[in-house]
């Protein structure tokens, strides 16, 4: 009896060791929208309180497409997604909103991308097109398609772009698996953009719109 509880104490220890040294690392990085703790706070960050084009920069990129998606930060790359129009222009489809205002028109294709940067140096670690399509609607004129942020675990990233899909992606760029949750329908039409979430071995995925969920 005395043994087997001894190995008892002993696998509870290892186990809240392994789960404190996980919960460690993401504090160490940015895996989701508002960072570790989902605060917006960096708990170990020393960041500098003002900058130039030549104080505090140590690189700057320039990169294509509109993505309004928080950054995701793990290890030494930096993910970001972005919605980039292509083609020649189409016939936007018709508002399902009657209420729509101040959007900008679905009248082009769109290649919903994520990439890895470096995080030392700036330059582009891979690239990953994961859907060309036109939208179904159109996004506030302050807006963009991509707008949802990735999450991350260390070992997979999460990338939701709504209508266009939900992705499963190593941190190597390996497409894992993907899922088509159908089409949102947003109130306004002034777009989608909420950012999944992890918990444990499940993802959540907000699906709230105008339309049956």
């Amino acid at each position: 009896m005395r043994r087997n509880l001894a190995a008892m104490v002993v696998l509870s220890i290892v186990c809240r060791s392994l789960a404190d040294d996980s919960t460690n690392v993401a504090a160490k990085y940015w895996p989701q929208w508002r960072g570790p703790i989902a605060t917006g706070v960096a708990l170990h960050a020393n960041p500098p309180v003002t900058w130039s084009e030549s104080e505090n920069i140590r690189w700057k990129i320039r990169l294509p497409g509109l993505g309004h998606s928080t950054p995701v930060v793990w290890g030494d790359h930096i993910f970001v997604t972005s919605a980039e129009p292509f083609g020649d222009r189409l016939t936007p489809p018709p508002e399902r909103d009657p209420e729509a205002h101040d959007n900008m028109p679905a009248d082009r294709a769109q290649r919903f991308v994520v990439r890895a940067i470096n995080r030392k140096d700036g330059s582009i670690a891979w690239e990953k097109v994961l859907r060309e399509e036109q939208p179904h609607e159109g996004v506030h004129d302050t807006g963009s398609w991509a707008s949802g942020s990735p999450v991350t675990d260390g070992e997979h990233l999460f990338v939701s772009f709504g209508s266009r899909g939900l992705y499963c992606l190593t941190l190597a760029g390996e497409l894992v698996w993907e899922k088509d949750l159908g089409e949102m329908q947003v109130r306004h039409g002034h777009g989608e953009g909420s950012s999944p979430a992890l918990y444990k071995d499940t993802l959540i995925v907000n699906w709230d719109h105008q339309g049956d969920s």
